[in-house]
């Protein structure tokens, strides 16, 4: 099996933009995802995990709010077939050295409390978990049930 991980930002996206539309939909099973959109004006970057050129996971990262060097993690998901395999950890692996590329000084992520899988991950790449609010435009999460927020300075 054969594992590729992109890094998606503007540029990358214009040079097949049907392709990683349908890529981040498929991923994410939905049709409003708008990726263009997210790229150009939210500060927005993707990174794609393709298992035998079949979309298999994501990880969703956007710039903070004033915050020029603070990037937050916002979705990590492996589709549940291909969980397992080291997918997430490759994902990091592309995108926490693209990040310090960017010029990120730290990377946050949301967590569910009881997502220990998650927790592994992110003990993996060097986060520690920190008061949510600590960080300003951080005290709220998009679905208002994330638990914990885990802190990496890079």
């Amino acid at each position: 099996m054969k594992l590729e991980i992109i890094f998606l930002d503007l540029t990358t996206y214009k040079t097949d933009p049907d392709f990683y539309e349908n890529a981040v939909a498929n991923i994410f099973d939905s049709n409003y995802v708008n990726v263009e959109n997210q790229l150009k004006h939210k500060n927005v970057y993707f990174v794609i995990a393709f298992m035998d050129n079949v979309p298999c996971g994501i990880v969703r990262i956007a710039l903070i709010y004033k915050r020029k060097t603070v990037y937050c993690i916002r979705q990590v998901l492996v589709l549940e077939k291909y969980r397992n395999k080291g997918i997430a950890s490759k994902m990091y692996e592309k995108c926490i050295p693209k990040l310090k590329e960017l010029g990120a000084t730290k990377i946050l992520s949301f967590i569910l409390q009881q997502n220990i899988p998650s927790k592994r991950l992110h003990s993996k790449f060097g986060f520690y978990n920190t008061p949510k609010g600590y960080y300003e435009n951080t005290n709220y999460d998009g679905n208002g049930e994330l638990e914990e927020m885990w802190c990496k300075k890079i």
